[in-house]
């Protein structure tokens, strides 16, 4: 049985990986990125760019990233409301979160801006809290989503 201290330290241990797991895009901290990945990561962007979910390795996700969004001009992630729910070593989030996307394009707006909802399951695994699934639910978008594809 846990004590209130443990399961208190896991929520905050979890939502301290959620942030991470952001703030690293945004500081474009790729290595670091990839650390806070589980050996392998379901990614679920369907609501965003179609498609379907996709397993992917960790280190490949966060080299994903770094192509989709290392070349823009900068990229802020605001999350809010980080709900957590802890079963041993497995952990369920759910957060609000925007995104600002600035890019250097030729054609519309330079600034794409969109928000909803992440689900996210984490697993204790060597000591720390790791991404292992990731779904994203977009609720609203604003901008130009082109702002991906500028040089």
């Amino acid at each position: 049985m846990t004590t209130d201290i443990e399961q208190l330290t896991a929520r905050l241990d979890v939502q301290d990986t959620v942030s991470r797991l952001f703030w690293y895009v945004d500081e474009r901290s790729w290595d670091q990125l990839a650390d806070v990945f589980a050996e392998e990561v379901l990614m679920d962007y369907t609501s965003l760019f179609g498609g379907t979910p996709e397993l992917v390795p960790g280190p490949e996700q966060a080299k994903r990233w770094s192509e989709q969004l290392g070349h823009l001009l900068s990229t802020q992630h605001v999350v809010t409301n980080v709900l957590s729910h802890i079963a041993g070593d497995e952990a369920t989030c759910t957060a609000n979160v925007t995104a600002h996307l600035r890019g250097d394009t030729a054609m519309g707006s330079p600034l794409w801006r969109n928000g909803g909802t992440y689900g996210l399951t984490l697993r204790h695994t060597d000591g720390t809290w790791r991404v292992s699934g990731l779904r994203a639910a977009l609720r609203w978008a604003d901008g130009n989503p082109g702002v991906l594809n500028s040089p």
